[in-house]
């Protein structure tokens, strides 16, 4: 569906839309950061997003984090947005007319916000409805505190305001709790502390095997149920699942070989939910047949000779020759700018403003306003080097500038050997010049 966006004074067809969610971060001594972070139910824009409100010459940063979430949203001097700048109570709308963005928040007087580790983000992340029984923050507008107040002493369990110094609009209060036990004293008057009344469950995290219920063995997913009435309780194949918090199930030890499982919500012998869950040890890639076979030299083939080598996806027919040693490299990423970087001090590339280099690179940097860096070494032996006597100055100047003055702005590696050895670069950048 297409939206009109207004920005800057002009007009322009906007197709896509996400939203936009509040998170806290609690940084010690009363002292709070809050923050914007864009999210987008399907895929996320590979493109810097340069978001402007209407009618605000401020221009904001939005690149994506993981599953569809933004990192924060940053200001033009790379620094995060404080959001607390905003009015909440009122509806707020960012958006990328070049591009065809908008995303939009919905004000409020009181916002809810839950842990985001199991989103992968971090801090407490906003909410669109309070769960029972989960930990939770709320931060509320001074028009709302008596009718909260009331109701967190009576219906909520370790309810208690916090004290904050700073990172809070004046007349905003910041409440916690362990958990929400009741709902019927707020939800007509605050219709987003309202427990969910739809029963439901739905599987989060995990890896998938394809489309639908269908996840691999190694890595199965969580079950969230929502909404599920008094005395109900999960099963699986007819057994108690264990509740690792209100509301959030694991699958039993040794349930993790390949099978189908029925997933089951009960009160009492009454079914009230029932959903089939696949767990997969592998994918059985040689069940499909080929399409089509190619030479090669990638050109299609009608009746391949008795001894000729073809390809049709993954599976490769006939003799290959043996290359005693294939050094080529080609980027994982296509980004707009990609830094290569070797293990010698001034090794580095900027792709694909820059050709491809003659030595090795160990690392590939995907970096727009905030980057990440992929290993792609031989071995983890390749610790960097001393720098040479004979370097370039200005490739020197630059190996040091990512590795080093630009860290706090690139994700780390997600394996702790490979993270170790981006932290070795980072040093003997820091050492370098």
């Amino acid at each position: 569906e297409e939206r009109e966006l207004k920005s800057n004074g002009t007009s322009s067809r906007c197709r896509s839309s996400g939203t936009l969610w509040l998170t806290l971060e609690d940084r010690g001594f009363g002292d709070f950061q809050a923050g914007l972070r864009a999210h987008v139910a399907g895929e996320f824009p590979e493109d810097e997003l340069r978001l402007r409100g209407p009618g605000n010459g401020q221009v904001y940063s939005c690149v994506e984090r993981v599953d569809g979430w933004s990192w924060p949203l940053a200001t033009s001097d790379e620094s995060s947005l404080d959001a607390a700048s905003f009015d909440w109570t009122q509806d707020l709308k960012l958006g990328d007319a070049e591009l065809g963005w908008t995303f939009r928040m919905t004000g409020s007087p009181v916002r809810i916000f839950e842990k985001g580790n199991t989103l992968g983000v971090q801090g407490w992340v906003e909410t669109r409805r309070l769960r029972r029984g989960v930990p939770f923050r709320l931060v509320v507008a001074s028009e709302a505190r008596s009718p909260i107040e009331a109701w967190g002493a009576q219906d909520c369990r370790a309810f208690e305001q916090v004290q904050v110094a700073s990172g809070l609009s004046s007349g905003w209060v910041l409440y916690r709790a362990e958990a929400a036990l009741r709902d019927q004293h707020v939800r007509d008057d605050f219709t987003m502390l309202a427990f969910p009344n739809r029963l439901r469950f739905r599987f989060e995290g995990g890896v998938r095997f394809g489309r639908g219920d269908e996840f691999f063995a190694f890595a199965p997913p969580e079950v969230v149920v929502e909404g599920a009435p008094e005395g109900a309780r999960l099963y699986c194949e007819g057994r108690p699942m264990g509740m690792m918090e209100e509301g959030r199930y694991a699958f039993p030890a040794g349930k993790t070989n390949e099978h189908r499982f029925r997933i089951e919500i009960r009160q009492g012998e009454k079914v009230l939910h029932r959903r089939i869950v696949s767990l997969r040890q592998y994918l059985d890639w040689t069940r499909w047949s080929e399409g089509a076979e190619f030479d090669k030299f990638g050109q299609p083939l009608g009746v391949p000779e008795e001894e000729a080598v073809t390809v049709a996806g993954s599976r490769v027919c006939g003799e290959v020759p043996i290359q005693d040693q294939l050094r080529t490299f080609l980027p994982m990423r296509v980004e707009r700018r990609v830094f290569l970087i070797g293990r010698v001090p001034g090794q580095i590339v900027k792709w694909p403003q820059e050709p491809m280099p003659d030595w090795m690179p160990v690392w590939e940097v995907p970096m727009e306003r905030r980057g990440r860096a992929f290993f792609h070494g031989e071995t983890l032996d390749v610790h960097p080097v001393p720098v040479p006597k004979r370097v370039n100055r200005k490739n020197l100047r630059l190996w040091k500038d990512v590795l080093w003055h630009k860290r706090k702005r690139i994700q780390e590696p997600g394996l702790p050997r490979a993270r170790a050895l981006w932290y070795a670069y980072r040093e003997a950048a820091h050492a370098a010049m």
